[in-house]
């Protein structure tokens, strides 16, 4: 069975200091498939998890942010990112540190950091 650990990715912007958290495993622990598939999955294949789109409750939490300024100075995690609104806004808003995790890398690297 493969571990797995969280690698942090620290990034110092303007705003504040800023985390990029995706699974990395050890590849030589993997059992891929002939296709190159991990045999041992929670994912579905060919069943899109949602990660690159931007859900209505990340809105409704930037919203509930803005009404509800308690991030001031805050340390951030937002878990299952995606493009990472929420987290963002805590970031230009006062927060001392943000980490964006998501399970997928791909997502990390096509959807958050860009933003």
């Amino acid at each position: 069975e493969s571990q797995s650990v969280w690698e942090k990715v620290p990034v110092l912007t303007n705003a504040g200091m800023v985390n990029f958290e995706c699974i990395k495993c050890d590849n030589s622990q993997l059992n891929f498939d002939e296709k190159g598939e991990l045999k041992h999955s929670d994912l579905v294949s060919g069943v899109y998890e949602g990660g690159l789109k931007i859900w209505e409750c990340s809105l409704d939490l930037v919203k509930y942010l803005a009404a509800h300024p308690c991030h001031k100075g805050a340390k951030v995690f937002e878990m299952g990112c995606g493009y990472g609104l929420p987290a963002l806004y805590a970031l230009l808003y006062g927060a001392q540190e943000v980490s964006f995790q998501d399970y997928n890398k791909q997502v990390i690297e096509l959807a958050t950091r860009p933003n």
